[in-house]
């Protein structure tokens, strides 16, 4: 879970942090951006997919940019001039289709969800389409990224052209590039976008998704065949295959309209939900979610963002308030139908159900991301959940209620149309999947057949889907070859039942500790029960049950599994070899590729870092290859709870609100672990003003954390001598009353400090920690399924050296 902080940079430094940021912006691009080694045509062909036919005879555009001569340091002159000649290649197109060019250079564009816009980068493209049909924005003096459908960079001459160098300059031109992308991606919810850069005589097109850009060869606006080409490009642009604005557009999700609106406000305002005259509802949207193959999805209206992952080349998980939307299933209802006609899937409750009937809505937490294919699927890891922990013992742990792998399910649809069936999921092979090699044949095919032969979702088996999978990206494999199958992503929505608060927005600390507790249960039971270890336990990462009386007995939980790893031993039949299909794959080789790396999220983000980097375990941050275990997350659980109390407690340190910065360090390993050594090894006791049960907790889990790192006695950080120290503190009757969480504030004095906005630093997957015991398992069917998809990436080596890379995940 995304969590945004600041960091304070101490000004003498600041020119060697703002050096070393950029120079790993630089390495990021160099990685992620993929020359498409094809002709033009075919780059069109395999990235616009469009079954509409371009042919505009009698239409002149030979002479479309010959006034196009713009000068160094002067192109905004000229603007006038590049827009005439993108708007004579558009005339022809039909008015709702048409595309209008607006001039953006001037406009500062935020970050599209207000509540996260001051975390994360501004931008001004030179130049921007609009929406297809629409003539100007709604607001021409204050536009949104919402407006715009595609940005372009317009230079002066073909030198400026950043793709055919790794200087800083060009590095800064791409980043530029790759910021209005990752803006215009979250504005819209897309699957990919466009970028066109003008480089004075010459254009390149360049397409960028969740994996990777992959850029054209450069085309002259000189020469009336490639101005054909990039009329094409823009005609495809606007005539997607599904019924969608343009191309890149999720077919599964679109913007609330007014009845959607007021729907909504209606639905909430009957749940009493607070704020509902503040949601920022231009944000909000319309998804379906899937589960599995099923063809008939369930919507829901996501009307809130709790949280927003604003790196490009990453997960970008996005997870929202959403309430199911089931006003289509009751327009097929039969007038006369009640209560008792109401029948309810397995994987949904009465309330979910009643929404139809009795139009009470029920909250939910709908999580959008996109995984890496090398990782299993987060909920595989709460389908292993569900099926090894009871729901009368199930604590600390959230519920998924419906969704899955969209990327998968498309993919899935794919191979049916074409050999008939679709590949079982234990003898997925992903590098041959759907490969560039045994698809090339269909890409001409696909350009020409039938529109009733390219609907998603057909059953016969001779229906093709619209070109290529994109819920699941292909880009590596298409440009570098289907060994590169470990770079892509697939496109994940799910819904959660638990709907939590922050830590950081207790509503007194009692309430805090109370949610700490019952996530470690949680994490215990994860472990224990299922032999899952979470890995990835962070402020972020553990929440507090809004309503406990209404829902779960948890007073809190620990979510987030999608970095979770499998505790080998827990069960006789665990696979000690990947699936058969699996052991070709030479994942030493992958590991140690130049370009594979960890995952991005799992690379700390000089520009966007999240918090996980600061929660974790010191034995982690000093020792390359060390294996997660169990110890770690309970150690991570301390630095988590700490955390919270130095910015959110009135505690006595002498450094008051800068304390955290004192203790919590970033971007440097050896520090970062030097700075919690001291810590621990300190006899200092920190005081939380009229608070003893608190203070007496923190003290106490301090010690324990020490003797475990300075005594090596990791068997005495235990769940149980963890929870022993919560539950005498819970015990204590001088807790205080009212002392909700105090808002953390920046130092007023820091007139010559800047700020490092952050993203997490992840851990490669490493091997876990044995169980001592067998312990009771989930059903071997579902076990069996999920470690099989799973098993082989968890035995994929790690590369200690470069484990803690400083990259940027755009």
């Amino acid at each position: 879970m995304s969590l945004p902080t600041e960091i304070p940079v101490n000004s003498d430094s600041s020119d060697k942090f703002q050096a070393s940021f950029i120079e790993s912006w630089k390495r990021a691009l160099v990685e992620r951006i993929n020359p498409y080694d094809g002709s033009n045509d075919n780059f069109i062909k395999t990235f616009v997919p469009s079954r509409a036919r371009c042919n505009f005879r009698g239409h002149n555009i030979k002479n479309a940019f010959a006034d196009w001569t713009p000068k160094a340091g002067q192109e905004v002159e000229s603007y006038d001039v590049l827009l005439n000649g993108l708007d004579t290649l558009v005339k022809p197109f039909p008015e709702d289709k048409r595309l209008s060019f607006f001039r953006s250079h001037s406009h500062e564009m935020k970050f599209p969800f207000a509540a996260f816009e001051s975390n994360h980068h501004t931008s001004n493209p030179n130049l921007a389409a609009l929406l297809p049909g629409v003539v100007s924005p709604p607001d021409a003096a204050n536009p949104t990224w919402a407006d715009f459908s595609m940005i372009m960079e317009a230079k002066a001459s073909a030198a400026d052209d950043p793709f055919t160098s790794s200087s800083l300059e060009s590095c800064e031109e791409v980043f530029r590039l790759a910021v209005s992308a990752r803006s215009l991606m979250h504005a819209h919810g897309l699957l990919a976008t466009f970028a066109l850069g003008i480089y004075g005589d010459i254009a390149r097109i360049a397409r960028f998704d969740h994996a990777c850009a992959v850029v054209s060869k450069p085309f002259s606006l000189k020469k009336l065949e490639d101005l054909k080409l990039l009329q094409r490009f823009f005609w495809r642009f606007v005539n997607p295959c599904h019924i969608v604005p343009f191309i890149g557009c999720d077919p599964t999700v679109r913007k609330l309209n007014s009845d959607d609106e007021e729907w909504l406000k209606e639905h909430l305002i009957m749940i009493n939900f607070p704020g509902v005259d503040e949601l920022v509802l231009h944000e909000a949207r319309r998804a379906e979610v899937y589960d599995a193959d099923d063809d008939e999805p369930k919507a829901y209206i996501m009307f809130k963002a709790l949280n927003v992952n604003g790196c490009l080349f990453s997960r970008a998980t996005t997870v929202w308030l959403g309430i199911r939307d089931n006003r289509s299933a009751r327009e097929n209802d039969d007038a006369s139908m009640d209560d008792s006609d109401v029948t309810m899937d397995d994987d949904e409750t009465e309330d979910d159900v009643s929404q139809a009937g009795t139009e009470k809505a029920v909250v939910r937490i709908i999580k959008d991301a996109w995984r890496p294919l090398l990782r299993c699927p987060e909920t595989d890891f709460y389908d292993l959940l569900d099926a090894s922990i009871s729901p009368e013992e199930r604590v600390g742990l959230p519920t998924v209620l419906a969704g899955g792998d969209l990327g998968e399910r498309e993919v899935r649809q794919w191979e049916k149309a074409l050999y008939g069936q679709p590949t079982p999921s234990n003898e997925v092979d992903h590098q041959s999947r759907l490969s560039a090699q045994r698809t090339a044949d269909l890409d001409d095919a696909l350009a020409s057949a039938p529109q009733s032969m390219l609907v998603l979702g057909q059953s016969t088996s001779t229906a093709l889907p619209p070109h290529r999978p994109m819920q699941q990206t292909f880009s590596w494999r298409l440009t570098r070859g289907d060994d590169q199958w470990h770079q892509e992503r697939s496109h994940m929505r799910f819904v959660v039942d638990t709907v939590g608060r922050s830590l950081t927005h207790f509503h007194s600390t009692r309430e805090l500790v109370e949610a700490m507790l019952d996530a470690i249960r949680g994490h215990k039971l994860a472990t224990e029960k299922a032999g899952v270890l979470h890995r990835d336990i962070s402020v972020g990462n553990v929440l507090i049950v809004d309503k406990p009386e209404e829902g779960p007995q948890s007073r809190g939980f620990i979510h987030d599994f999608d970095y979770s790893s499998y505790a080998e031993g827990v069960e006789d039949d665990f696979p000690t070899n990947p699936p058969n299909n699996s052991t070709d794959i030479d994942y030493e080789q992958i590991a140690n590729a130049p370009d594979s790396g960890d995952d991005d999220d799992a690379q700390a983000n000089v520009k966007d870092r999240i918090g996980t980097y600061y929660f974790i375990a010191v034995q982690l941050l000093r020792r390359a290859g060390e294996a997660h275990k169990i110890h770690h997350d309970l150690e991570s659980f301390y630095w988590a709870l700490l955390w919270v109390i130095l910015r959110h407690t009135e505690h006595m340190h002498p450094l008051k609100h800068l304390a955290s910065a004192d203790i919590f360090k970033c971007c440097d390993d050896r520090l970062a672990a030097g700075q919690k050594i001291g810590w621990l090894g300190d006899s200092y006791v920190l005081g939380i003003k009229g608070n003893p049960p608190l203070t007496a907790l923190l003290d106490k889990y301090r010690r324990l954390v020490a003797r475990s790192l300075f005594r090596k006695e990791e068997n005495k950080l235990t769940y149980e001598s963890v929870e022993k120290l919560f539950i005498a503190a819970l015990d204590d009757n001088r807790w205080p009353e009212n002392d909700a969480s105090k808002t953390f504030m920046m130092s007023d004095l820091r007139t010559n400090t800047s700020t490092v906005q952050g993203q997490p630093l992840r851990k490669p997957l490493a091997a876990s920690v044995p169980s001592k015991k067998k312990k009771a398992g989930p059903q071997p069917a579902v076990r069996s399924r999920v470690k099989r998809r799973c098993k082989a990436i968890e035995g994929a080596p790690s590369r200690p050296a470069k484990r803690h890379r400083r990259t940027a995940a755009l």
